[in-house]
């Protein structure tokens, strides 16, 4: 975990996964992560600023709930 000075306060700043994250973990192509964003079948991306990105903490909870594959909502 990076680190970031605000001020007089050092704060833990956690990286964001990208979709070559989530290829990596879950093991699917790019075109097959694509199509389960769009069917909502993996979390939607905590940050999209014209880029998704996940929280680790947001895919193993995911992963964890046992609902992986599943269309999420």
């Amino acid at each position: 975990m990076a680190t970031a000075d605000c001020g007089a306060t050092m704060v833990e700043v956690e990286p964001l996964l990208r979709l070559k994250d989530l290829q990596r973990i879950l093991g699917a192509g790019y075109e097959t992560l694509r199509a389960w964003r769009l069917e909502g079948r993996i979390p939607p991306p905590d940050f999209s600023a014209g880029h998704p990105r996940w929280r680790r903490a947001t895919i193993e909870r995911w992963l964890a709930s046992g609902k992986a594959g599943e269309v999420l909502g």
